[in-house]
This record gives C-alpha cells, sequence and structure tokens, in this order.
C-alpha cells in the first residue's frame, strides 16, 4: 500500500512540473509578440506626439502591429 501510494505522489508532482512547465513556455511564447507590439504600438504614438512620423512611417508600424497580433491569435486557435 505505502509503495502503491508513493507511486502516485511521485506521478501527481511529475505531472503538476509537466503542467507548470507548460504553462510557463506558453506565457513566454505569448508574452513575447505582445511585448513586441507594445513597443511598436509605443514608438509609432511617441512619433506622432512629436509629429515625427510620415504617413508610411504609421503604415509600416501598424503593419508590425498587425502581424504580432495575427501571430498570436494563430497560437491560441
Amino acid at each position: 500500500m505505502a509503495v502503491l501510494l508513493s507511486s502516485t505522489i511521485n506521478k501527481l508532482t511529475k505531472s503538476e512540473q509537466e503542467r507548470n512547465d507548460f504553462i510557463a513556455t506558453i506565457s513566454h511564447d505569448l508574452r513575447t509578440p505582445l511585448a513586441i507590439a507594445r513597443g511598436y504600438t509605443e514608438t509609432l504614438l511617441l512619433k506622432r506626439e512629436k509629429g515625427d512620423d510620415t504617413p508610411e512611417e504609421q503604415v509600416y508600424y501598424a503593419q508590425l502591429i498587425y502581424s504580432k497580433m495575427l501571430q498570436i491569435e494563430n497560437m491560441v486557435k
């Protein structure tokens, strides 16, 4: 009985560690494109605030942000 209980506890511990690793990986994979999109958004807003942007730059940054959002969307499908 003690062996069965010990085996069950070990399996549960391993399962919990695998779950934690999975969540950490998914979290990292989602944070990366979000951070990039946020950086591009901040750059776009700062350049806009300073009047230091062109319509072409606005489109460029908007396309980069859009591509990162699509990347996240594809991850969660």
